[in-house]
């Protein structure tokens, strides 16, 4: 699968991450057939809106890790997609960093979260 890259940074996915979300959509259609007794159709769009809002409030999060990060001057290249979470991806030739710049990488994620609610 070829990568997507969105506001400079490469979005990756490893196969556990396709089945979390093949789950999740399963999942999310079986809540909303058995709650709302909607119809098949309906279930199978409310099941990829619960994988949808999963995979953009991770996104969101780590865009976050990516703000902060950029601000410090040694940048985030890239997510990658694992199970039901992410990680975020740095240099692998990165030179070893002070503790103040991976806590304020660190903390751009929850703080983005936060803004969530």
């Amino acid at each position: 699968m070829k990568p997507l890259h969105v506001f400079g940074l490469e979005l990756t996915a490893v196969p556990s991450a396709l089945a979390t979300y093949v789950a999740l959509v399963g999942i999310g259609a079986l809540v909303a057939e058995k709650r709302r007794q909607l119809t098949l159709p309906a279930t199978l769009v409310a099941g990829l809106a619960v994988a949808a809002l999963h995979a953009s409030s991770v996104l969101f999060h780590h865009f976050g890790h990516a703000l902060f990060a950029r601000w410090t001057g040694h940048p985030m290249t890239g997510v990658r997609f694992w199970g039901g979470l992410a990680t975020s991806v740095y240099p692998s030739d990165e030179p070893p960093l002070p503790a103040t710049v991976h806590l304020t990488r660190a903390a751009g994620g929850p703080l983005a979260s936060l803004l969530l609610g």
